[in-house]
């Protein structure tokens, strides 16, 4: 799959998706209220799908949250071209690699990646500029 062609599917599955969920995702918030902090944490999930710059600019954050007692792992979900960009900052304790070559190993990899990750105690997308960032 091009680079244009995985910016139209997060363009238009992402904004559907959006539009979607934003409403139930809001009143679960509210009625949830779980705490925005990382104090009864133990495993960060970070998401990190295309470039690895950001994970640059994070490092010394990464490094920060690594080395808080109570946390013992650091997982990190990618796709291929990350992975051994990830592997070398050497922080990440767990990699999940999503395939995006083509549209069906993309959904069956997503649907596994939250399946995997669905009681996730922790999860910060670094894909800010993602239609589902929010």
């Amino acid at each position: 799959m091009t680079l244009r062609a995985k910016l139209a599917l997060d363009c238009y599955v992402g904004g559907f998706l959006h539009i979607l969920l934003t409403g139930p995702t809001l009143l679960l918030g509210m009625f949830l209220a779980r705490p925005r902090t990382l104090a009864r944490c133990s495993t960060v999930t970070f998401m990190k799908l295309l470039g690895g710059g950001s994970l640059a600019i994070a490092y010394p954050a990464l490094l920060a949250i690594k080395g808080v007692s109570h946390i013992t792992c650091l997982r990190l979900v990618t796709t291929a071209p990350i992975a051994p960009f990830a592997e070398a900052l050497g922080i990440f304790d767990d990699i999940v690699v999503v395939r995006d070559g083509k549209l069906l190993p993309l959904l069956k990899d997503s649907l596994s990646v939250v399946r995997r990750l669905w009681c996730s105690e922790a999860l910060v997308d670094l894909e800010m500029h993602s239609r589902l960032r929010a």
